[in-house]
C-alpha cells in the first residue's frame, strides 16, 4: 500500500488508512459489535490520534481499549485500525485487548 505524500504525522497517516478498502471491510464487521453505523464511526477516524494519545497511561507493550472511556463510535474506530494492522505483514503487531466495563443496569 502507498500512501499519498500529503500524508505527514500520525493523524495524516491513519487518515489515508481509513480510505483503504481493507479498513473499509472492518469498519463494516464493528459495526454489528458496536451497534454503531458508518456515518457515526467514520466522524471518529479523523481525531483517533488525538484522542487516544491524550489517554495514553504506561508504558506496556498491550494495549488497551476501555469502552467506558470513549464512545461506541470511538471504540469501534480505534478497533479498526488496531484490526487493520493485524493484516499487514510485519514481524511485530501491536498488540491490544478492548475491555469492556460491567454493565450495572442489567439485573
Amino acid at each position: 500500500m502507498v500512501l499519498s505524500e500529503d500524508a505527514v504525522g500520525y493523524q495524516a497517516v491513519l487518515s489515508e488508512l481509513a480510505k483503504t478498502e481493507a479498513f473499509s471491510t472492518i469498519v463494516k464487521e464493528e459495526m454489528g459489535d458496536h451497534s454503531v453505523s458508518k456515518s457515526e464511526v467514520l466522524p471518529c477516524i479523523h481525531r483517533a490520534y488525538d484522542h487516544v494519545s491524550q489517554n495514553g497511561h504506561g508504558d506496556t507493550d498491550l494495549i488497551t481499549v476501555y469502552d467506558k472511556h470513549h464512545t461506541s463510535s470511538e471504540v469501534a474506530a480505534m478497533v479498526c485500525f488496531l484490526r487493520l494492522q493485524e493484516r499487514w505483514d510485519m514481524e511485530k503487531k501491536l498488540q491490544w485487548r478492548e475491555e469492556v466495563a460491567p454493565d450495572y443496569t442489567k439485573n
